[in-house]
């Protein structure tokens, strides 16, 4: 009866491992799709801190606007990857980071169509930007954990979600 036992765990280890791997690599996917959005971003900043005449700002809002779609499509893509079920809250986390992104740029997005430039400082350091961080670093944190315990390798760029750089 043990060996059974022993035989149905090693299964059901490879199983897990197996999709810890796949859902590491949906992810990963996602991350690039997010690293090329946060880019567009962090240029029209500064584009925008420049500063410049009400044309360029509406056109600075208008980047803004793609942006956070961009965001928006993420968090739905991002949530539709089934995540292993130790992973499903901090999963759902890391798809609400999405979403805030997303508002937080809404908020930009105003801010520039009024040519308030003090407003990209304010929702940089403000609460919504402090919750996507905490959010992404929660979810980093448990699925280093996860793949640590599974035997799986990290995606590098995985292990800089959630950093203030990322």
């Amino acid at each position: 009866m043990s060996g059974r036992t022993s035989s149905w765990k090693a299964l059901r280890y490879a199983e897990d491992r197996a999709r810890g791997a796949r859902y590491l690599s949906q992810v990963d996917a996602q991350q690039q799709d997010y690293v090329a959005a946060r880019t567009r971003v962090l240029e029209t900043i500064a584009r925008a801190e420049r500063g410049g005449s009400v044309a360029a700002a509406s056109k600075e809002a208008n980047a803004i606007r793609s942006s956070s779609d961009d965001y928006n499509e993420l968090a739905v893509a991002m949530g539709g990857i089934d995540p292993p079920v130790s992973l499903r809250r901090a999963h759902a986390g890391l798809v609400k980071s999405l979403q805030l992104f997303s508002q937080m740029l809404d908020e930009l997005q105003d801010g520039l169509r009024q040519q308030d430039t003090t407003m990209l400082q304010q929702i940089s350091s403000g609460d919504t930007a402090q919750r996507v961080d905490e959010l992404r670093a929660t979810w980093r944190i448990a699925m280093t954990t996860e793949a640590r315990r599974l035997g799986v390798e990290v995606p590098r760029r995985l292990t800089r979600v959630g950093r203030r750089t990322s």
